[in-house]
């Protein structure tokens, strides 16, 4: 799953609007929204180049689009 709240930030630091992210990534507003929302996967490709425009190293790309979520199991 992809942890919105980094790259939400990572966004907005930028200083890029999301159009223009949209435009060099090839895909809508929509689409980019229900991937940052976790509505939808992004391909490889699209992690590579968002990675490329927000300048994400290897490390930050692995805490941002591969977290996982840990529920805990209840206590009997």
């Amino acid at each position: 799953m992809t942890d919105t709240n980094k790259l939400e930030d990572l966004i907005r630091d930028s200083g890029y609007k999301r159009s223009f992210l949209c435009e060099q990534m090839g895909i809508s507003g929509r689409s980019l929204s229900n991937k940052v929302n976790n509505k939808t996967e992004f391909t490889a490709s699209e992690i590579f180049k968002l990675s490329e425009l927000l300048r994400i190293n290897c490390t930050q790309q692995q805490t941002i689009f591969f977290s996982s979520e840990v529920d805990e199991l209840p206590t009997k």
